[in-house]
């Protein structure tokens, strides 16, 4: 199963922050489906000072201006021989010698893009950071950049996640949704969040479904059905919080959508931005078995992209980023099937330890790049390391850890550092740690180690 998930973190009783003082987004988008076209105009204000930094915007998109407070002109570079940063091309304002000029606090932006419209022919790949349209619905999630996302060099830090008032104009939809607000079947309709959000864009022909607070969207469901689907996330919601200490108290948002790219019978693929979850290839109508529940695989399924409540793109830093981001998803994920399926999960882990002999992999404190951590190293390997470290030092420690990085990842970057910091702080001694790091994070030995421990523990 394949996860991608870039998404903001809302945790009940902090104060949602990216470390800086909170940017607004507010402005104008025009859609036309048929044509895959997208015309947008804002302004962002409440800009941090930031002293090295690109503003980054999907690539697909063409610049008509940038403008200041006044409605003059900012000059800009990037636009020609520009450097890539994922799907966006990195832009910076220069003075009339090409120097760096500062951040303004205030600044606004109009651009357009054309894209195609997938529906008879597809595409060969599909993936989160695509701008999708699909003959019936538009995907815009914010790893694509389709509005303008700040980059702080320095921090290794992407500010992606914004208040906002969009005013979102699409004649040929009939309803449209932003993370961050409910559902509008209006042509015209003005989106807005006092909370920080990524705003990822949903639009054209769908239905949609409110059950107390929750959608569905783009599902034909039984309100039945709807009721046991979110009663059972519900159960995994109040595990986690329990786990965490960290209250989970968002509504959630379903999304079916359909791929651009053609997908065998039982492929699955998921992805959060929260409160909002996106799945293509799930039959929504199948996920509840007889007993009014999810099957292992599907609360397995769900528990990965709910998990990403905790851990988002703030704590998606450094050159083990995506061992934040998706390892530490993946264990809660484990853990949740454990309390509620415990066969599965025993099944599940073992199975992950045999996948993974024979393989070749660095140790994580060795990791210098980010592309070094691949999709079985995230998703297999690395959530195995945390149950390691649980086997050595005990389930509560383990998640008291967790619990403290999600904490500092609203302030700063987090390391392995960190990692340890906060176990000596819990009680694990520098004598004891220091064996589990060069064992199983140090050592060019640390994958055979992982999986000889996980398949030795009964």
């Amino acid at each position: 199963m394949k996860f991608t998930s870039i998404l903001l973190i809302f945790l009940g009783f902090l104060t949602p922050i990216v470390g800086f003082s909170q940017i607004h987004l507010e402005g104008e988008v025009r859609i036309l489906m048929k044509e895959g076209l997208i015309d947008c105009s804002f302004e962002l204000s409440n800009v941090p000072e930031i002293e090295a930094y690109n503003i980054l915007l999907n690539k697909g998109m063409n610049i008509q201006f940038f403008q200041n407070t006044e409605k003059q002109v900012i000059p800009y570079s990037g636009y020609y021989n520009g450097r890539m940063r994922g799907e966006a091309l990195a832009y910076t304002f220069i003075d009339e010698n090409r120097q760096l000029e500062p951040m303004p606090k205030k600044f606004s932006i109009k651009y357009r893009g054309a894209f195609p419209v997938y529906e008879d022919l597809l595409n060969s790949f599909d993936y989160k950071g695509m701008i999708a349209f699909n003959g019936k619905t538009l995907r815009a999630a914010e790893q694509s950049k389709w509005y303008p996302v700040i980059y702080d060099v320095a921090k290794d830090k992407l500010l992606d996640a914004f208040s906002y008032s969009i005013k979102v104009i699409c004649e040929d939809c009939a309803q449209v949704f932003i993370n961050g607000d409910v559902p509008s079947a209006a042509r015209d309709h003005v989106f807005q969040s006092s909370v920080p959000r990524q705003p990822m864009l949903f639009a054209g022909e769908f239905p949609v479904l409110e059950n107390k607070g929750n959608y569905i969207l783009n599902v034909n469901l039984e309100e039945d059905k709807a009721n046991m689907i979110f009663k059972e996330i519900d159960k995994i919601k109040l595990f986690f919080a329990g786990k965490m200490q960290i209250p989970y108290n968002e509504k959630i948002f379903l999304i079916s959508h359909k791929a651009v790219t053609p997908y065998k019978p039982d492929q699955t693929w998921g992805f959060a931005i929260f409160p909002t979850f996106a799945y293509s290839g799930v039959d929504f109508n199948a996920l509840i078995n007889g007993g009014g529940k999810l099957e292992p695989s599907n609360l397995s399924f769900f528990a990965h992209e709910l998990a990403h409540y905790y851990f988002d793109t703030k704590i998606l830093s450094g050159p083990q980023a995506w061992f934040w981001l998706e390892s530490t998803a993946e264990y809660l994920a484990l853990k949740a099937v454990e309390e509620f399926s415990p066969e599965f999960y025993q099944n599940r882990i073992k199975g992950y330890a045999n996948f993974l002999s024979g393989k070749n992999y660095k140790a994580l404190a060795k990791i210098k790049k980010r592309d070094e951590i691949d999709e079985d190293y995230r998703y297999v390997f690395g959530p195995l390391l945390l149950l390691v470290f649980e086997l050595e030092f005990g389930n509560s420690i383990t998640f008291q850890i967790l619990s403290e990085l999600v904490k500092r990842s609203e302030l700063a970057s987090i390391s392995l550092d960190d990692f340890k910091e906060i176990a000596l702080e819990k009680g694990v001694s520098l004598l004891e740690y220091s064996r589990f790091e060069e064992k199983f994070l140090n050592s060019s030995e640390a994958l055979t180690h992982t999986v000889e421990k996980i398949l030795s523990h009964e």
